[in-house]
């Protein structure tokens, strides 16, 4: 029996933070994400993902940037820790214990 999709407009991804201020500075002022919306118990950061779903092992959110290595030792500098798992991708941990990856595709360039 094959059941009519439900048709999704539109979502949102959210990432658990018990203090948005502290949040504010990490996303916005750390990573170098812009907020659209600032209300009291939540924001909307700029969308700059997509959806993807993957059999590959992935972070669940994701962030590309230009530059891996780079992106890397201006976050330690910032004072985060990067786990680097190869020149292209590692991961790093919000300060409220969320899992975030970062990765550059400069792996595929000729």
């Amino acid at each position: 029996m094959t059941s009519k999709p439900i048709g999704i407009q539109g979502g949102h991804v959210f990432i658990p933070v018990n203090d948005l201020d502290r949040a504010l500075k990490f996303y916005r002022d750390v990573l170098g994400i812009s907020v659209k919306r600032l209300m009291s118990e939540w924001m909307d950061l700029t969308p700059i993902m997509r959806l993807s779903l993957s059999r590959e092992d992935e972070e669940l959110i994701e962030f590309h940037v230009e530059d891996f290595e780079e992106a890397a030792t201006s976050l330690e500098k910032a004072g985060v820790k990067v786990e680097r798992r190869s020149r292209h991708h590692g991961r790093i941990i919000d300060p409220f214990g969320n899992v975030l990856g970062l990765h550059d595709h400069r792996e595929r360039e000729i």
